[in-house]
């Protein structure tokens, strides 16, 4: 099913849910990053587990003291405009709390790969817990490298 432009509802307010979140990095790309976080999450202490890969990086910044980290999670807590955001379903016979589990397993366990310009880079790493997880990653309009680790 890969490709699907946008998934399925999650649970409600209150329950887990996993995103990601693609913003402008100039005219031209979109950068990616993946949220673990309560339902509809208004604040950054609803956000279990944030996953952003700072340009040319190998590994995710765990410790959120990059400018990447803060742009990311700033773009997820303001939805709209040129922010993108997309709810990302558990596979099926899987509940929310099961799959955002295992994307922050897949996360936390992310594999240094050289950085390239079109992959594997910052959305190759977004999206690579959602894969490894069986999640759908959507197309995402100017995101390079995005599918790179797709099955």
């Amino acid at each position: 099913m890969r490709g699907a432009q946008a998934a399925p509802a999650q649970p409600a307010a209150g329950g887990v849910c996993t995103t990601l979140v693609c913003r402008p990095t100039s005219v031209v790309f979109n950068h990616c990053g993946t949220f673990v976080a309560e339902c509809g999450a208004t604040s950054a202490a609803q956000i279990e587990q944030q996953f952003s890969l700072p340009g040319f990086e190998t590994g995710f910044d765990l410790d959120g003291t990059s400018d990447t980290f803060a742009t990311d999670r700033n773009a997820f807590l303001n939805p709209g405009g040129r922010n993108l955001r997309f709810s990302i379903a558990p596979p099926a016979g899987v509940s929310a709390r099961q799959f955002a589990d295992q994307v922050i397993f897949f996360g936390n366990n992310y594999p240094t790969t050289p950085y390239r310009l079109f992959g594997p880079n910052s959305n190759s790493a977004a999206a690579y817990p959602i894969y490894q997880s069986g999640g759908v990653v959507p197309n995402v309009p100017r995101a390079p490298g995005l599918n790179v680790f797709a099955p």
